[in-house]
């Protein structure tokens, strides 16, 4: 029996605008993640995985979105079965939504622990 591999891509961008609107949104969400956790963290993602990749021109229009979301769905301490439902989204701004909202969790889960208390 021969087995067919089917590449999954994603769907052409409906809402091209709107989209664009949460990808600059994520992105600086990121960005400030990023900038806020602390360097001995930083330190070990770079070593895994690399700098979060630059914005490529058209992101909209590649296969499977921009790398930097990828990157982002890789290095993220979320639920692994929510990784793999990544794997299967078809829709860019779907996927920017699901890792948005699991940013955004780990922002309120994570910032109140670097206020120092007072003596």
């Amino acid at each position: 029996m021969e087995e067919i591999i089917r590449y999954v891509v994603d769907d052409p961008v409906s809402q091209l605008e709107e989209t664009q609107k949460l990808h600059d949104q994520v992105r600086r969400n990121v960005e400030l993640w990023l900038r806020r956790m602390p360097e001995a963290a930083r330190k070990q993602i770079v070593e895994c995985c690399g700098e979060m990749p630059a914005v490529e021109h058209l992101y909209w229009t590649k296969p499977h979105g921009p790398d930097w979301l990828w990157w982002l769905a890789s290095v993220l301490p979320i639920h692994h079965l929510t990784k793999h439902s990544l794997l299967g989204m078809v829709q860019l701004q779907q996927r920017i939504k699901v890792l948005n909202y699991n940013l955004l969790r780990f922002f309120k889960d994570t910032w109140t622990m670097d206020v120092p208390k007072k003596p």
